[in-house]
């Protein structure tokens, strides 16, 4: 489906007291791109939060306080009013978004030739848009702004993702889920046949306990982890105070960087000896000798008494149903009786096959010799990281008696930051690990996994309980089919997303190296935390650019001041890709904008030019035309 702006008109809305904006062109085609210059405090704010609030109907939730802000200043006013065009595959909807400031009150009329013709109380919507549309955060991410831009690339934010997610309507699987889930409550609702009325309640509090618990354990999770993540960008912080201290003074830069470089080492070396150490030890026989002797021993037993017996069981219980034995005699009813009483002194085949496997480990083993080598050096290890920090805590007191005191309570901080780092890394382990052996003392009141386990557990005693175990297991089985699709659709996309957008951002940027390595909620940027406002800016283009191409709804893109933080090589980048990006663009630039990116639509012939103008004292004009754009920006 397209979607088109056609205009807007404003009527008695703060310096707009009766304004008409129009993006047609002759053949009722509307601009690619129109380019509206507004000067700061003229109204480029208030345009795209009308905008906005018409597109995802969230006016009429707007506080008294909001409504009124609205309403002109200078001008007794009781209403304001703010009109918006819209073409969808070219059925052209009239929203009016009215704005009552006695009351602080807002609320829509819509009128189309697809309703009876006039206006209608609401605001109506295309089928194919209801779902796409009601949402405000999805409409900001075609109306556009420099917070938006932030958003993307802003940890903790799930702009990025939630883009994919709505635009290719994967939400709508999420809805599915939630359906099925509802579906499942429902009937074990309804159904409580099976057991008595009381055994059901039992059951239900301890699936319910089971679930609290599980659930309270994931939110620790998650604040431990935030927690954690926190703690290390203040250690960084600590570390870059620390560096620039040691900087003023060559030498203990230098032997910063050495002892900086052995920790590295040691510890890598540490991390492997360890790995190498565990994966020994967790075999007996490497630790004690008497372990080893006594499976040699075993072995040897069994290749005395010959076991296992090369002959089966089953093969003597087919022998007894026989006409004759295998030696030509014939067998009768106490020849068959003989042979099945001996057949219980002999292994069944399937046991074979394990004592066969058992006595071919035991024959191939060897205790690893170098177990111990491996935990003297991990002593040494150990030994020698003792002795750098050591020597970095030296380092730190030469600097102290230098005069740089500061030193010592930047060091203090980061000691104290490791030691909350790691408290919170042990944290997470107790409660992710599944390693029950290493990590004891594990619960289903401390650890995710056995959590998840007790619940699922009980959960199945309800059901089972309620007689709605079947019904529930097989929404289960539908739901897990449904949450995959959507997970593997949303990787897939992800994938393809990040490859064409860095296609993008080389164009815009090609003497910045900025990669996206990954989408994880926000836009995960290579080998670096952030971006300069210009790049932010470049890089939710591309991105921007690259989700709504490919989708099966075609929106305009509307964009404040897309270009005031960028240099004028990147500006003109973006003047030039823009346009392809989208069928429709809207710009509202300033007079900072002219040079490099406004200069550059310039040489096209597909734009119209749009000029508001006003004083504090007087309502906003329009001038419509390239010449007086292009003088406007040049007398501003």
């Amino acid at each position: 489906m397209k979607i088109s702006i056609l205009g807007w008109e404003y009527e008695n809305i703060r310096r707009m007291e009766n304004l008409k904006i129009s993006l047609i062109r002759e053949g009722q085609e509307v601009y690619a791109n129109t380019l509206i210059m507004m000067p700061n405090g003229t109204g480029k704010t208030t345009t795209l939060h009308l905008i906005r609030a018409v597109l995802s109907g969230q006016a009429e939730r707007w506080r008294d306080w909001e409504v009124r802000s609205y309403r002109p200043s200078d001008l007794d006013i009781s209403e304001g009013r703010f009109v918006l065009r819209i073409s969808f595959d070219g059925d052209i909807y009239v929203y009016v978004l009215h704005l009552n400031y006695e009351e602080g009150r807002a609320w829509y009329e819509t009128g189309s030739a697809m309703l009876s013709g006039g206006l209608e109380r609401g605001r109506s919507l295309p089928r194919q848009m209801r779902r796409v549309l009601e949402k405000e955060e999805f409409v900001n991410r075609f109306i556009f702004d420099g917070e938006q831009a932030r958003k993307t690339l802003t940890a903790g934010s799930r702009e990025a993702e939630d883009a994919i997610v709505y635009l290719y309507q994967l939400n709508r699987l999420d809805e599915l889920a939630a359906l099925i889930d509802r579906l499942a409550a429902d009937n074990q609702e309804r159904n409580a046949g099976g057991a008595t009325e009381r055994s059901v309640k039992v059951f239900r509090t301890k699936m319910d306990r089971r679930e609290r618990l599980y659930r309270d354990l994931l939110r620790e999770k998650e604040s431990v982890a935030a927690a954690c993540e926190s703690e290390k960008s203040k250690r960084q912080e600590y570390e870059q105070t620390y560096r620039s201290i040691v900087a003023q003074d060559q030498r203990l830069q230098d032997e910063q960087e050495r002892l900086n470089r052995e920790k590295e080492r040691v510890n890598r070396e540490i991390s492997e000896t360890t790995e190498s150490l565990m994966n020994s030890i967790r075999k007996p026989y490497n630790l004690q000798m008497d372990i080893h002797q006594r499976l040699k021993n075993l072995v040897e037993n069994m290749q005395v008494l010959k076991l296992p017996k090369t002959t089966a069981r089953e093969f003597f219980k087919e022998l007894a149903v026989s006409r004759e034995c295998v030696c030509g005699r014939c067998i009768g009813a106490k020849e068959k009786e003989s042979i099945l009483r001996k057949a219980d002194e002999y292994l069944g085949q399937d046991s074979l096959i394990v004592v066969n496997a058992i006595k071919g480990a035991l024959n191939e083993y060897e205790p690893d010799a170098a177990c111990e080598d491996r935990r003297i050096r991990l002593l040494q290890l150990l030994q020698e990281e003792h002795d750098i920090e050591g020597a970095m805590g030296r380092l730190t007191l030469d600097l102290s008696e230098q005069g740089r005191r500061e030193i010592l309570q930047v060091r203090e901080k980061i000691e104290q930051a490791n030691a909350r780092i790691e408290e919170y890394e042990t944290r997470l382990l107790n409660l992710t690990t599944t390693d029950y052996v290493t990590y004891a003392g594990l619960n289903p009141d401390n650890n995710i996994p056995l959590a998840e386990k007790a619940w699922k557990e009980a959960k199945d005693n309800f059901l089972k309980a309620s007689g709605v175990y079947e019904f529930t297991k097989k929404a289960e089985v539908l739901k897990e089919y449904v949450c995959r699709v959507r997970r593997m659709a949303l990787d897939n996309l992800k994938t393809y997303v990040i490859g064409q957008t860095n296609q993008r951002v080389r164009r815009f940027l090609p003497n910045d190296r900025i990669v996206i390595r990954k989408i994880d909620n926000s836009l995960h940027l290579d080998g670096k935390d952030g971006a300069s406002e210009g790049q932010t800016l470049a890089v939710a283009y591309a991105y921007i650019g690259t989700l709504f191409e490919h989708s099966r709804f075609e929106f305009p893109f509307i964009v404040d001041s897309p270009a005031a933080p960028m240099d004028l090589d990147v500006r003109r980048e973006v003047a030039g890709v823009l346009p392809e990006l989208f069928a429709q663009t809207v710009i509202f630039v300033t007079s900072g904008e002219r040079r490099g990116f406004a200069d550059t639509f310039f040489r096209r012939d597909d734009v119209q030019y749009l000029t508001i103008e006003g004083s504090l004292d007087e309502p906003a004009k329009l001038h419509e035309g390239k010449q007086f754009f292009a003088e406007y920006q040049e007398r501003e």
